[in-house]
């Protein structure tokens, strides 16, 4: 009889229609995750306050720089 030739495929089929499944959902989980924590671009006044942090620049000039950019 031909059923006994392909017995796995009743069983095949299934599991890789659940594993495609899968990959898909992984695919997805990863791009939004990937699109949440995307970083943003550091403005002019964040990287003052790191360099003033740094001690790259005093408070006289962090002071005059911050004055400037926000004017």
């Amino acid at each position: 009889m031909w059923w006994w030739d392909y017995w796995p495929m009743p069983f095949i089929a299934p599991l890789f229609m659940f594993i495609m499944l899968l990959f898909c959902i992984g695919m997805m989980a990863m791009m939004m995750r990937g699109g949440m924590h995307r970083h943003r671009d550091s403005g002019a006044l964040d990287v003052l306050k790191e360099r003033y942090a740094r001690g790259e620049i005093d408070k006289l000039d962090y002071e005059e720089r911050r004055r400037v950019l926000l004017s």
